[in-house]
């Protein structure tokens, strides 16, 4: 008997090969991505676009440091337009959930994948949609 995680599985790697677009690792990494997200904003609830985007991207440098733009290249995810078309494909696979106002257009050019892995430092989660501020210092 499969259990629910195997058939997920099976699904992921079957729409991998039917999408032909990414690898399946960039699938398994955007479920990674969204665990690491949940834990970054303290439960598991909805994320906006940016959130994810931004989870995704403390997850890469993490694991791949500086060389996150050649790994995820490697898998066909060269920018977070990218991760929206995972998102959305395992929305349609019903393997992940949105809500009626949640677009792929949310994850456009949210970051230069070029630039956004040579800090390597954590940085804050993303509480809203909106875009951080830095702070100034003196």
């Amino acid at each position: 008997m499969s259990t629910d995680r195997e058939n997920a599985e099976a699904l992921v790697r079957r729409l991998a090969q039917e999408k032909g677009l990414y690898a399946l690792e960039a699938y398994i990494f955007v479920f990674q991505a969204l665990e690491h997200t949940f834990e970054q904003v303290g439960k598991r609830r909805h994320v906006s676009g940016a959130q994810l985007a931004e989870g995704f991207r403390q997850l890469a440098a993490s694991q791949f440091g500086r060389l996150a733009p050649v790994v995820l290249s490697g898998w066909g995810v060269k920018g977070t337009d990218d991760i929206g078309i995972i998102v959305f494909h395992l929305v349609d696979a019903g393997l992940m959930g949105k809500t009626a106002r949640d677009t792929a257009a949310d994850f456009h050019a949210l970051y230069d994948f070029a630039t956004a892995f040579e800090d390597e430092r954590p940085r804050p989660p993303l509480s809203r949609r909106t875009k951080t501020r830095r702070r100034r210092t003196r």
